[in-house]
């Protein structure tokens, strides 16, 4: 059915956009877990240069935190893949001056 209306493109409709995004998003996410892990680490240290062991909750809070900036990030590039994907006009009538995203929607 999708192969008739839409040929091989109607099976990767809406992927474009995530496939650009993940490493900016998979980078921003250990970037965030490993820089909250060093600040814990250095907030629990005496000495600068020092870095103790990581604890269990020093992981757990990590954890927590890049786990709110992946959801703030992933939310977003989830709800344009998702709106991508329900276009229901085909790939050459979206082409045509004049139309937006999803017809009507938006």
């Amino acid at each position: 059915m999708v192969y008739r209306k839409e040929s091989v493109f109607g099976f990767f409709k809406g992927m474009s956009f995530p496939l650009a995004s993940i490493a900016v998003y998979n980078s921003v996410v250990f970037g965030v877990f490993s820089n909250t892990q060093r600040f814990l680490s250095q907030l629990h240290s005496r000495e600068p240069e020092a870095s103790p062991p990581h604890t269990l909750s020093d992981l757990l809070l990590a954890s927590m935190v890049a786990g709110v900036v992946s959801v703030g990030l992933g939310t977003p590039v989830d709800l344009i893949k998702i709106r991508l994907q329900m276009q229901t006009q085909a790939f050459r009538e979206s082409k045509r001056p004049g139309r937006g995203l999803v017809s009507g929607h938006l």
